[in-house]
């Protein structure tokens, strides 16, 4: 009863162009009329998908009442499904949204119609495109080993194998990233100064995400109490990362308050003070992913399950408490800011500091907030006996989430292409400011997709992964009787 065919579109669309057009500065007469145009246009073609979707159901009733009953094979595969971890729609669709968002900005800041309003604060302040790092990083901790299991069904060294293998992969594509650049500086002749306060000379954000999720799975297989809330221990690594930055200088030191570049960049470490000193805010961050995916792991199991609406209905209130009181102390924090404002520092992306991570952690939970709406209104339009292994997230979401880094990974190479040809065939770029532009990034987002597709089923990045867990699991296998023979 499938429509992916004429959905994918049609979500793609929903789902972008409102985007666009509030990230995007091209001449409206009124942003009202557009957008109720587009809503009405987005109200007819869901209807005419359910409507479609309805009529293929009651076509395919007739003949699946002459099937014959489910054989013992079907039976067992069903069994091993159900021992599975639950799918959690809540983070496929949070994840989903900041790989769309992400795509569309990295590629919507250099074009003329662009907001200026969204680009990344220096030192202190938040914007739109602030968002994205933090929000990659929660996104790591909730697919963490022990958000959908309990700390003992987990196999420690091989999800530390898991990690290790993502790691190098993470690690070769910011290897590819500093080396991008460095050509592009080399051709170019010129000096890349306009970028180094966000994560260093060589740095990067791959480097970044590749610490994240080897150091991030160490910290909660082996560091993190079994009894102890992740949200609990995010708290505390925050008042421990907040002192550092205090006591011992590191703020001013990453910061640099009333200096010029370049200005200690000649040590490998000051080159790279950002993205090196900022890795003291990742544990923060990544506990707070954590938390949101044992929460929304929690509740998703309920509503896989397909058990007592009742149930369900406890599960989805009780999920939408824990993250309304999330949402709730970050604003408590954010009053205390406000008031201390001598012992707190404020927002900053370059130190990922917990006023950062506050904040990382209300746009969250406003996101899983409004998430959470649309789980409900999908529960409530879906009769109880067809919950049982029913999707709640957007078909176009859920391929967007399972392309996942290699959306990321063609963003960033799509961003060079089409830069690279617009240089070449328009050398005005102002020219292309409007509708023009407007028509460009929605072709370049129309092509992220298939593209990461394509990649994905030609390099099999799940098959690198393994091949490469099983590398590092030989190598440490290796490692220990040289190990035992030196001691």
């Amino acid at each position: 009863c499938s429509i992916s065919s004429l959905a994918h579109p049609v979500q793609f669309l929903i789902l972008v162009v409102p985007f666009l057009a509030c990230v995007l500065d091209y001449p409206y007469a009124r942003y009202t009329r557009f957008v109720l145009q587009f809503d009405a246009f987005c109200c007819l073609a869901s209807a005419a998908c359910c409507l479609l979707k309805r009529l293929r159901c009651r076509r395919s009733r007739g003949g699946m009442l002459d099937k014959p009953p489910p054989s013992t094979s079907t039976q067992a595969s069903s069994v091993e499904q159900s021992n599975r971890p639950p799918t959690n729609d809540f983070q496929t669709v949070y994840r989903s949204i900041v790989y769309l968002s992400t795509a569309v900005c990295i590629f919507a800041r250099d074009q003329p119609c662009w907001r200026n309003d969204f680009s990344k604060a220096d030192s202190f302040g938040t914007a739109l495109m602030d968002v994205g790092l933090g929000c990659f990083v929660v996104c790591i901790g909730s697919l963490g080993p022990t958000a959908t299991r309990a700390k003992i069904e987990v196999n420690r060294s091989a999800a530390m194998k898991k990690a290790g293998a993502q790691f190098i992969l993470l690690a070769f594509c910011g290897l590819v990233k500093s080396i991008s650049v460095a050509i592009d500086i080399a051709l170019d002749q010129t000096v890349y100064e306009e970028s180094w306060h966000e994560y260093g000379v060589h740095w990067n954000a791959f480097y970044t995400l590749a610490v994240a999720k080897l150091g991030g799975t160490a910290l909660e297989l082996y560091i993190l109490p079994d009894r102890m809330s992740p949200l609990l221990a995010a708290l505390l690594a925050g008042a421990g990362h907040e002192t550092l930055l205090a006591s011992a200088g590191i703020a001013g030191y990453v910061l640099a308050p009333g200096q010029l570049e370049p200005y200690n960049r000649a040590s490998l470490f000051g080159a790279n003070r950002e993205g090196i000193c900022s890795m003291l805010g990742i544990p923060t961050l990544y506990l707070i992913g954590l938390q949101l995916g044992r929460w929304t792991g929690a509740c998703a199991k309920q509503l896989e399950l397909g058990a007592d609406p009742r149930r369900q209905a406890v599960a989805m209130r009780r999920l939408l408490g824990r993250v309304a009181s999330l949402l709730a102390g970050c604003l408590l924090y954010r009053v205390l800011l406000g008031c201390l404002p001598q012992l707190l520092l404020p927002e900053s992306r370059r130190l990922l500091n917990p006023s950062y991570a506050a904040w990382i952690a209300a746009f969250s939970a406003f996101a899983h907030i409004n998430v959470w709406l649309m789980m409900a209104a999908k529960l409530l339009m879906t009769e109880p006996q067809n919950l049982s292994g029913f999707r709640m997230a957007p078909i176009h979401l859920r391929q967007v989430d399972v392309v996942g880094l290699m959306y990321f990974l063609v963003a960033n190479l799509l961003t060079g292409l089409v830069d690279f040809l617009v240089k070449v065939t328009v050398p005005d770029r102002e020219s292309i400011d409007g509708w023009p532009c407007f028509v460009l990034v929605l072709s370049y987002m129309s092509l992220v997709y298939p593209a990461a597709r394509l990649a994905n089923r030609l390099l099999n990045v799940r098959a690198v992964i393994a091949k490469l867990t099983g590398c590092v699991s030989d190598a440490a296998s290796a490692w220990r009787p040289c190990r035992l023979t030196a001691c």
